[in-house]
């Protein structure tokens, strides 16, 4: 294990010399997090003693853990090997944005020069509106997690509240109490609904919020609290379901259910944000039995029932709350399949990254955010969801990166076409 160690250590450290550094970089999103997991996993399996221990996954084993921290540690050296082979055969312009900083880039003009502000109130005023028809009293307190009833409503308030969040982070250097009041309303309906887009609203908030600011140091470490904090927020939102009651007083209050909820809540959530993951994985390697056609059900884009899953999905879970990772899946067909599948997944990683860059440098910010948001998903999903579950985000990330250049290709805004003007002719 410390022959891998190094290994990484010196793979990672060649990484980081040809690929600029970046906060919202795919590639040192997923390779930070996993340093950060690996890091607090050991210690945490190792000398301490009061264990969180959920679903009991945290009984295994000194031989089990070693060998699922093994298996993530060559995962990781995979990917520094696919992302290092896809820099090594790329172009010299792909090679120059990796070694170039796009930092000024990121930065939006905070001085929008239309009034939103009005439209704003239109969206938040259709959003409470929409929530009080499909949940009513319900989103402060009922007995079910979801409700089937008014869907599109509420398909339509999850859409409204995404706009609201990308426009309130515009206007938030300009009117800040006001979004932030906006925002706060915002966040309590998506954790009364328990639905894991809060995470994406507070992830999007944060991001162009520091899009907008000056980029110094105290923002930049505004930014990592942030993204920590929905990261943890993120792992609340996952245990929201198994909670006896729902709904926002329910779920606040489970916070603060005792006078040491605070401490324990922030434990369990760093636990299950960074730690659970690789507990999972283990559990995974001990119970998954290998199949090549479950790898290929997983790996297929097309729909469940088109490509199977339906068929297998019961048995690859590990208890009725928690699926296999999808890093445990991979793992469990060997060490040569692991290092293949993640060495694909660092060069894909890496075409991520040059794709975002190039979005960045043509200030079409949006879509470049939007490659960085997905990419976190698939680092928090692969991490304790199903390996189906998280190869969606890379088809949606490529799926995002396709259309946004097909798009790219026209020059005209809509509903203002320009038109070229005509030469002078002799009559």
């Amino acid at each position: 294990m410390i022959i891998l160690l190094l290994i990484f250590l010196f793979l990672f450290t060649l990484v980081m010399r040809v690929v600029k550094f970046n906060i919202i970089s795919p590639l040192y999103i997923y390779l930070m997090f996993y340093i950060i997991a690996l890091g607090l996993s050991v210690p945490y399996y190792y000398y301490f003693d009061d264990k969180v221990s959920l679903y009991n996954f945290d009984f295994i084993s000194s031989a089990q853990f070693d060998l699922a921290v093994t298996y993530h540690l060559i995962a990781m050296i995979a990917f520094c090997v696919g992302v290092l082979v896809f820099y090594d055969f790329s172009s010299s312009k792909s090679r120059l944005l990796l070694n170039k900083s796009f930092a000024k880039s990121l930065f939006l003009n905070p001085n929008v020069q239309i009034n939103i502000l009005p439209a704003i109130h239109v969206i938040m005023f259709t959003i409470i509106l929409f929530c009080g028809i499909t949940y009513g009293k319900e989103i402060f307190y009922r007995n079910i997690y979801l409700v089937e009833e008014n869907r599109t409503f509420i398909t339509l308030f999850k859409l409204l509240s995404f706009v609201a969040t990308l426009m309130l982070a515009l206007v938030f250097r300009k009117h800040k109490w006001i979004a932030l009041f906006y925002f706060t309303l915002v966040m309590l309906i998506g954790i009364g609904t328990g639905s894991r887009l809060a995470f994406v609203y507070l992830a999007v908030f944060a991001l162009l919020i520091y899009q907008t600011s000056s980029n110094k140091a105290k923002d930049k470490l505004i930014l990592v609290l942030n993204m920590v904090i929905a990261l943890i927020f993120l792992s609340y939102l996952m245990t929201l379901r198994m909670l006896p009651e729902h709904g926002i007083v329910p779920y606040l209050s489970s916070v603060f259910s005792n006078s040491k909820a605070v401490g324990d809540s922030l434990v369990f959530n760093i636990y299950y944000s960074f730690i659970f993951g690789v507990f999972v994985s283990a559990k995974t390697l001990m119970e998954n039995v290998p199949n090549w056609n479950n790898i290929l059900v997983a790996v297929n884009p097309a729909t469940g029932n088109m490509a199977g899953w339906y068929d297998i999905a019961k048995s690859m879970r590990l208890n009725r709350f928690a699926p296999m990772s999808a890093n445990g899946e991979v793992f469990t067909m060997g060490k040569t399949f692991t290092f293949i599948f993640f060495t694909f997944i660092g060069a894909i990683f890496t075409y991520f990254e040059v794709q975002m860059r190039i979005f960045f440098n043509k200030k079409k910010r949006v879509i470049g955010f939007i490659i960085a948001l997905l990419s976190i998903l698939f680092v928090a999903m692969s991490f304790e969801y199903n390996l189906r579950s998280t190869m969606r985000y890379i088809y949606y990330i490529t799926f995002v990166i396709i259309v946004a250049g097909y798009l790219s290709k026209f020059k005209y805004k809509i509903g203002s076409v320009k038109i070229p003007k005509l030469q002078k002719t002799d009559l």
